[in-house]
């Protein structure tokens, strides 16, 4: 099966927080992960945020930099461009998403439909889990807050 993470919870493998155990989990046994490009600005972002809020040092931080820079190239990366444009409409008009939640999810839709096989659409935002739900995505069965 194909699994397709979002930035919410592809950050827990680097952070211990609710759920990151089975981050690791998914990450060792899964056959396929998949992710935007979109979702390389986003773990950039947070890695960087968490440095400030948390105050570790750059050695850590750098540290975290490189071994998501390894694990980024494992992943089947999907580009976010202007074929999604259709989908993101029809998730707009039908969901209230951030930006960056439609184009995981629109992405995720995409991707399926592509491949013509089931993927699982893990998210820790409940609103954009929520949103997978009603598009009928397998959201799994995890506790991520």
């Amino acid at each position: 099966m194909l699994i397709y993470l979002d930035s919410s919870i592809f950050i827990k493998k680097y952070f211990k927080e609710i759920g990151s155990e089975y981050v690791i989990e998914i990450w060792n046994d899964a056959e396929y992960l998949a992710i935007s490009q979109v979702g390389y600005s986003e773990i950039l972002e947070t890695i960087h945020k968490k440095q400030k809020m948390d105050r570790f040092s750059d050695k850590i931080k750098n540290q975290i930099i490189k071994d998501f820079k390894d694990d980024w190239e494992s992943l089947i990366k999907v580009s976010a461009d202007q074929k999604l444009n259709p989908e993101l409409n029809r998730l707009h008009d039908k969901h209230l998403l951030r930006g960056f939640d439609a184009i995981h999810l629109a992405t995720a839709i995409l991707l399926a439909k592509k491949i013509e096989k089931d993927i699982q659409f893990l998210t820790a935002d409940s609103n954009l889990q929520s949103a997978a739900k009603k598009e009928k995505l397998d959201i799994g069965n995890y506790f991520w807050k």
